[in-house]
């Protein structure tokens, strides 16, 4: 077969395994009718898949017309992936999942991660090579034997060199590539949360639109520009850093060393934190609900505070909201998307906050009489970072399972 014949080929391949793995079901009819090819060829294709064990039949179509079809899946437990997902500045998830981010072990390390003095980089990544190396070597030897890879997901910023930048932790140049290479024996995959959420929310989009926009509040504010189809990854690999666009060039300082950044009104540990100045300037509501009920002081103890009509919960929920809408303005006049996927507790718990920042965008954007914005709410939950580590890793291994 000629490579151009060849590449083509993989291509249809790797469209199909994509169908099947969104769509978890689906006849050899439908296939051909959603890649409009003969029937011939989509056997012929899946008898191929099937002979390295990347899909299998697995039930009958539930049809009332003519001669049922069997349903093809894809297999999940092809290969294992190892993931590790560094949640804040104490703690480390650990999973091994199969490649559709089924979750096979599990494990919680607690780490301080934040560098200084006391806690130098050395000390840092050797806990957390210890942590991995102990739980892959946990694992049953059927298991370690078909792990493909390992993924990390980094609250900050990854460049093409594989050097961490995380302002949050004290991360200046953060190398962990290569050791964590080095000690589990697996392609190693580094990125920064939002990308890797942004690929996993990308499965669900029709293919019609090319240029999305993936916007996330959690932790901070980061935002992955999908154009024509393709992650804008910019010239060092850190394009996305919306968080630190400056919506008022005189406002309260951000740690990253400007001011009034975007990330400081919407982000969600900013938002905690002026909910703790709230508390300890004095809120019945707040004080009932963390200090008297011993919740949390989280996004959901403050939309909570909110609905019990606390008015400074209130007042500082419905800014955050209007400068979303400000960050959302800014966004859609500059890239006009066919469409932009928000994500974080904050707007998928509190519709007014979302509310309040789709009328500001609406007041706003150019051109708002003949203008519409798409803007949709992520699939993903805060909880399924795996799942998202692992559409990211399975992305980058198709082409690899299928040579």
């Amino acid at each position: 077969m000629n490579p151009a014949a060849l590449i083509s080929k993989q291509k249809n391949m790797i469209g199909i395994l994509n169908h099947i793995i969104i769509n978890e079901k689906v006849s050899r009819p439908a296939l051909a009718a959603e890649f409009k090819v003969s029937t011939a060829t989509i056997t012929n294709i899946i008898n191929e898949l099937m002979a390295v064990g990347l899909v299998y039949e697995g039930g009958i179509e539930n049809s009332d017309i003519g001669r049922k079809a069997k349903l093809i899946r894809f297999n999940a437990r092809y290969r294992y992936v190892l993931i590790g997902a560094i949640v804040n500045e104490q703690k480390l998830h650990l999973y091994v999942c199969d490649l559709l981010g089924n979750i096979i072990d599990f494990t919680q390390e607690h780490i301080p991660m934040v560098l200084s003095e006391e806690n130098d980089e050395e000390q840092i990544t050797s806990r957390i090579l210890e942590a991995t190396t102990a739980f892959q070597s946990r694992q049953p030897q059927e298991i370690k034997d078909k792990l493909a890879a390992a993924a990390f997901s980094i609250p900050g910023l990854v460049n093409y060199s594989a050097n961490i930048y995380a302002p949050l932790l004290n991360w200046r140049s953060f190398a962990l590539k290569n050791v964590l290479a080095g000690i589990t024996g697996l392609p190693v995959y580094l990125e920064n949360v939002t990308r890797v959420q942004a690929v996993y929310e990308m499965r669900f989009i029709d293919e019609i639109e090319k240029n999305v926009i993936y916007l996330s509040l959690s932790p901070g504010t980061g935002m992955v520009n999908f154009f024509d189809g393709k992650m804008i990854m910019g010239s060092n690999g850190i394009s996305g850093e919306v968080g630190h666009m400056s919506l008022d060039i005189d406002g309260e300082p951000c740690y990253c060393g400007n001011r009034g950044c975007f990330e400081l009104f919407c982000g969600e540990l900013s938002l905690i934190h002026k909910g703790e100045e709230i508390l300890r300037e004095g809120c019945p509501v707040l004080q009932e609900l963390v200090e008297k009920q011993g919740r949390l002081l989280n996004i959901g103890t403050l939309i909570d505070a909110k609905n019990k009509n606390s008015a400074k919960v209130s007042r500082l929920l419905k800014k955050a909201g209007k400068h979303l809408g400000c960050g959302l303005t800014s966004l859609i006049n500059c890239f006009d998307p066919d469409r932009i996927i928000l994500s974080g507790t904050l707007i998928e718990q509190d519709k007014d906050v979302l509310q309040y920042a789709l009328e500001e965008m609406k007041m706003h954007i150019v051109n708002k009489f003949s203008r519409n914005p798409v803007i949709s709410l992520g699939k993903l939950h805060e909880d399924e970072m795996h799942k998202a580590l692992c559409a990211f890793v399975l992305e980058k291994l198709l082409p690899e399972f299928i040579q």
